[in-house]
């Protein structure tokens, strides 16, 4: 169960503060096993782990026209030709559960592409056929596919996979598609100059914790004379909320009352099962295309939280 907020604009600082803004927060089962971000050892141009599931992001070097194997399910490795032209993709966090390899829930690229995926909350979901992790990694390996063109692509294929929400887009346009099997709708374009948030019903579904994150996020933005280091330490407060809703107020997705409860407030804490928010994941990007990407991740035996700082500017190869 996870939550995601962000905003794209299309226009320019007239139009909103910052070109890009995202906060996430990742809720998982302690015992889990996730790596947080790292650059890989298996080959050169490639940053995170093949033979895992990512959560957050998938990296890699890859040559504008290069073939790459769609199918992540039946693949851990990336094929690509590293030739000239490249863009390096950001990996945060790595799940190594066994049976998930090659999956990814939400991840970004040094050349402004974004994609990011949360699942449906269902008492009974059916089995799932095809592993949704995929879905992200491909948008962000494949650089020929418009976020139009992947959604298209996708949409005649999204009832094979359990009920899934898939934003994918490009910073730099704000070009931005929604696809989700849980909506009559094959696909559509994203609002921009909005802020939109997506847990585990619909995006924008005016579930109380994306109501009320979205006040939280929208006034950490909007912080008077903030950096985007500093909108990003905001935005990280604003996903520590643990505030829960009463009962009358809560989603009706046909799990305990007991669930529903735990995980209605933006930050989850579920002891009693081991559960909870593992990672909180926030992006920043200004208008003249320099990025900062902070993850804050929970170590699963200590409870201790880590924080690790990426930044970059858009089409810019040098990273930190």
């Amino acid at each position: 169960m996870c939550i995601v907020f962000f905003k794209a604009c299309a226009g320019g600082p007239q139009c909103c503060r910052f070109r890009f803004v995202m906060a996430a927060n990742r809720d998982e089962f302690f015992n889990r096993p996730t790596d947080p971000a790292h650059f890989w050892k298996e080959a050169p141009h490639v940053l995170g782990g093949a033979s895992c599931e990512i959560w957050l992001g998938c990296c890699a070097v890859i040559d504008r026209s290069s073939q790459v194997c769609r199918d992540l399910l039946t693949r851990c490795v990336y094929v690509c030709m590293y030739v000239c032209v490249c863009v390096y993709v950001w990996v945060i966090g790595i799940d190594r559960e066994p049976g998930r390899e090659g999956g990814t829930w939400l991840g970004t690229t040094t050349d402004g592409r974004v994609a990011f995926l949360t699942n449906c909350r269902e008492a009974s979901p059916p089995p799932e056929l095809r592993g949704r992790g995929g879905l992200c990694a491909n948008f962000l390996v494949d650089q020929q596919a418009s976020p139009d063109k992947f959604a298209h692509s996708l949409a005649s294929e999204r009832h094979e996979f359990s009920g899934f929400n898939l934003v994918v887009g490009d910073i730099q346009s704000g070009n931005f598609q929604y696809v989700s099997n849980r909506v009559n709708q094959d696909y559509q374009s994203v609002q921009p100059c909005v802020l939109h948030g997506v847990s585990n019903g619909v995006l924008d579904e005016p579930w109380p914790k994306v109501t009320r994150g979205k006040a939280n996020i929208d006034a950490a933005v909007n912080r008077a004379n903030a950096d985007a280091d500093q909108v990003a330490a905001h935005l990280a407060s604003a996903m520590r909320d643990q505030q829960k809703c009463s009962d009358d107020q809560l989603p009706k997705t046909g799990v305990p009352i007991e669930w529903e409860r735990k995980l209605s407030p933006v930050f989850v804490e579920f002891p009693e099962a081991a559960y909870g928010t593992r990672s909180i994941a926030v992006q920043v990007v200004d208008h003249n295309g320099h990025s900062v990407f902070y993850e804050h991740t929970r170590d699963s035996e200590t409870g201790e939280w880590k924080q690790q700082r990426f930044s970059f500017s858009l089409n810019d190869e040098m990273h930190s």
